[in-house]
């Protein structure tokens, strides 16, 4: 298979790389194939196998000739050239084709008609003969180019169609024919009779002008890629305990288009051509871990050697362990709360959350917090350092309370009743106050006693 080096698409799909053009020279032709003279034109030109080779390399024809007999025609020409056209990588896929051809003089005496480019299978592509006439089935290859854009001693260009790039052998020859649109759509030629009248073109034939005016065509194609892009190189790592940040160089090829990569042997995902790095997180400590990578191209050739490299994770410091205490545990609602953080961390802990009990949270490390409602609430804290994350909590922990009385610790009370000093109401007071009564009198009647004596 030919192989063309050449700049790839960027596409992770079958591709084809950008395009490259050939110029193929004209290899023979013959002018003009001809129909059997003297007839009207439509058996002039349907007639099969009836036609000569006129071996006159002088000009290459397409035109027709009429005689001094109304109707009668003594020529209908198609010139045909032949292409090697085999240089043509066998895998390429043909995107445009132009025709160049010489036009040397046009003629209109018996009607203007456009130059036309029409299929052409001759049995021997470099040895043109009368049966060769008919051998076309009058498919257009190329729109054609009207009679009046058609600029004489000059080069004039046919634009291949879809048919007639599917023509083009990329095995061998190709051939085609150059007529008129009077012998593509079979018109009979019934205009004001000039006996002798021609319509039609002339054409520098490939060894005219010592072959500086040969047919040419100008191909333009693309050829899949079958090469895949080189592999990466310089694979290193940086291990923790729960990550490893794998780097490398990339391959300098030009259609290098990304990396597979496998994780011990799982295909795990594509890299873009612009990484160079590959970080895994979430890792378990004290395990190995192996990174595997082949590289592919735009047109999905994968480079079928793998890249490999093991490394095994550290063992990671502990993480946190969790607790916290507060100023109080009880009080009468609303009431505030301090909270201190009190968690044993190895690292600097890097986050908090607190959970009251009553369906608030914070994420601070000491909170102060209010409690509006009474209850017993149970209180935790997930503290989290970079190695994990552990949870304190105590149940019914704080307690919401309506009066100091029924929180676990009472503080001092206050009163509740004073005596009443108001004589008259003196009968009233309560038993305590009718014993300090009767005392007091005992205590004066002893004084007295002692005083007397």
């Amino acid at each position: 298979m030919k192989v063309l080096l050449v700049i790839l698409s960027l596409v992770l799909l079958i591709g084809v790389v950008s395009a490259d053009t050939l110029i193929i020279q004209g290899t023979y032709d013959r002018s003009p194939i001809e129909g059997t003279p003297d007839a009207v034109f439509p058996t002039l030109r349907n007639g099969a196998g009836d036609g000569t080779e006129d071996t006159d390399a002088g000009y290459l024809y397409s035109w027709t000739v009429a005689t001094s007999t109304q109707d009668i025609f003594n020529y209908n020409m198609r010139g045909g050239t032949t292409w090697n056209t085999s240089t043509i990588p066998d895998d390429a896929t043909i995107s445009s084709t132009i025709l160049s051809v010489y036009y040397l003089s046009k003629y209109n005496s018996a009607g203007s008609y456009a130059a036309e480019l029409i299929d052409f299978t001759p049995l021997n592509p470099n040895s043109y003969t009368g049966t060769d006439y008919s051998r076309t089935t009058f498919t257009q290859m190329s729109a054609n180019i009207s009679y009046a854009s058609i600029t004489t001693s000059a080069w004039n260009n046919f634009t291949l169609n879809s048919a007639g790039i599917s023509k083009i052998n990329k095995t061998g020859f190709t051939s085609f024919l150059l007529s008129t649109s009077a012998d593509v759509y079979n018109i009979n030629l019934s205009l004001t009779w000039i006996s002798g009248g021609i319509t039609g073109y002339r054409i520098r034939p490939l060894t005219g002008g010592g072959g500086l005016y040969k047919q040419y065509l100008t191909i333009t194609y693309t050829v899949l890629d079958t090469t895949p892009p080189n592999s990466i190189t310089g694979l290193s790592n940086t291990t923790t305990c729960n990550s490893i940040n794998w780097t490398w160089t990339n391959p300098t090829d030009a259609d290098y288009n990304g990396l597979m990569v496998w994780k011990n042997g799982t295909f795990f995902h594509n890299l873009s051509s612009s990484a160079t790095s590959d970080l895994w997180l979430n890792l378990t400590e004290l395990t190995e871990y192996t990174f595997s990578s082949k590289t592919f191209d735009a047109t999905n050739n994968i480079n079928a050697t793998f890249v490999n490299r093991t490394s095994t994770t550290s063992k990671c410091p502990p993480g946190p362990i969790a607790s916290f205490i507060s100023n109080v545990t009880c009080g009468i609602v609303p009431f505030r709360v301090q909270f201190n953080d009190t968690t044993y961390s190895s690292t600097n802990l890097t986050g908090w959350n607190w959970s009251f009990g009553d369906g608030n949270y914070s994420a601070v490390q000491n909170p102060v917090f209010e409690y509006n409602i009474s209850g017993m609430f149970t209180v935790n804290i997930n503290a989290t350092n970079a190695w994990g994350s552990n949870i304190s909590q105590i149940p019914n922990y704080m307690r919401g309370v309506p009066d100091w009385a029924t929180c676990p610790v009472t503080p001092t009370p206050t009163p509740t009743w004073q005596p009443d000093i108001n004589p008259s109401t003196e009968l009233d007071v309560q038993p305590n106050g009718w014993w300090l009564i009767a005392g007091g009198m005992i205590l004066f009647i002893w004084f007295i006693f002692r005083r007397t004596r």
